[in-house]
């Protein structure tokens, strides 16, 4: 029953840091920052993040790639 409940939570991870890379880079990071410059306060948040570069693209494809994996494995 653990292994079930880690699992799930595992997946749910998985999908959490697929929601938020497709959350970052829903816009193009030239618009969130000329967003950010105009006072958006959401794409001042989010042109933080973005702004990281492809050392967020690979972390959260790392994530989403363990969490799946090791989520999937105990299920089986």
């Amino acid at each position: 029953m653990l292994m079930f409940i880690i699992a799930v939570i595992c997946i749910i991870l998985s999908l959490a840091a697929l929601t938020l890379r497709k959350t970052f880079y829903y816009l193009p990071e030239k618009e969130l920052k000329r967003q950010a410059k105009h006072g958006d306060g959401l794409a001042k948040v989010l042109y933080r993040a973005v702004a990281y570069g492809a050392a967020l693209q690979l972390l959260l494809w790392l994530l989403i790639g363990v969490f799946a994996a090791v989520g999937f494995v105990l299920f089986a």
